[in-house]
């Protein structure tokens, strides 16, 4: 009597552990690709106000959030794009047909596309991850293939997913364009982004000690070098604006550019730059407002996506047409059928 006791309540606890498991199953299927929607999009504005801060905030915590978030919005919309293909494909194995479910689902891929290619206010959280460009490209590759792979099999020539295809086109260049960013602020590249003229010194340099190693011995000699003035346009610094702050910290970017590529500064820049700060008008506070300028420039140049061209009036018009699309559009979605399968989530 108490073993068939034990056995039926055996038997009961194991069917409620079956249908709570059932359910909680239901439910990580319905919003594990949600919530992964939801926090790639969240890492993206995490980065859009943390990442450009951290040029002017000093602290650890900035750094530690910053830090995280970069590698973790990558890992998140990779994964997501994977777990729409992956559902898809399940899809047509087993129904055969989509519904409006899937439909909706697969106009989050390009979306993630995008959220790979990153934020402006961001490109790389070190200068080594800019040598890592190479890695990246081959992501654009693997990437937008399988997001085509997704936009294919859920095709359904309707509205929504000819609204895909200039998404899918956004995301691409972002993306593309993040590839570029990182390259040209890599360390070979931007060496070689430098006018010779600067580079020349280093050279020399390189060349002496050299010939120390093989065993010359160099003399050296005093050169009297003739006090002629840069090439600089005195009349920009008759008086310290804040337009004239900006045009100088620009006119030197090339030599600040030297210094945070081993490059030794020749006499041109150090008579230039004596002229600048030497003059009886510079204050103390002119002269570090115009270093605070430069390496703000240096840091846009190798943390940012300063480095850009005309990919970023491309994407920004092709967000906004895309946009005026969206909302035209918007009106032939029915409320309840589709903010149930999460159009909402692709309306924020």
């Amino acid at each position: 009597m108490h073993v068939n006791f034990a056995v039926a309540s055996s038997m009961k606890g194991r069917q409620m552990m079956d249908v709570f498991n059932l359910d909680w199953r239901k439910i990580w299927k319905e919003w594990e690709l949600r919530g992964l929607v939801i926090l790639s999009l969240t890492c993206q504005v995490i980065l859009i106000t943390l990442g450009k801060r951290r040029k002017y905030i000093a602290g650890s915590w900035i750094g530690i959030i910053v830090w995280s978030i970069y590698l973790l919005a990558d890992y998140i919309a990779a994964m997501a794009i994977s777990i729409l293909s992956n559902d898809l494909g399940d899809v047509y194995r087993f129904r055969g047909s989509l519904d409006e479910q899937f439909v909706l689902r697969a106009f989050w891929g390009p979306f993630l596309l995008v959220h790979l290619g990153g934020t402006d206010s961001i490109s790389a959280f070190s200068v080594e991850d800019n040598e890592l460009w190479r890695r990246h490209a081959l992501g654009v590759l693997s990437q937008a293939l399988i997001t085509a792979y997704v936009l294919l099999t859920a095709w359904t020539s309707s509205r929504l997913s000819l609204l895909s295809l200039p998404i899918f086109c956004i995301g691409l260049v972002k993306y593309s364009e993040r590839v570029w960013v990182l390259y040209s602020s890599s360390e070979k590249k931007f060496r070689n982004s430098i006018p010779t003229t600067s580079i020349c010194g280093s050279n020399v340099t390189e060349q002496c000690n050299l010939k120390q190693l093989e065993g010359y011995h160099l003399t050296h000699q005093v050169l009297e070098v003739s006090e002629n003035p840069a090439i600089i346009d005195t009349q920009l610094f008759e008086s310290i604006s804040d337009e004239s702050k900006l045009l100088t910290a620009y006119n030197f970017l090339d030599m600040v550019k030297g210094l945070f590529a081993d490059v030794v500064l020749g006499v041109h820049d150090r008579d230039a730059s004596k002229e600048i700060f030497e003059r009886n008008d510079m204050k103390v506070g002119d002269a570090f407002q115009i270093i605070e300028i430069e390496l703000s420039y240096i840091y846009d140049l190798m943390y940012t996506k300063a480095e850009r061209s005309l990919n970023s009036y491309i994407v920004g018009e092709m967000a906004w047409v895309d946009d005026e699309a969206w909302v035209d559009n918007g009106a032939w979605i029915d409320d309840e059928a589709w903010v149930k399968n999460g159009a909402w989530i692709s309306i924020r």
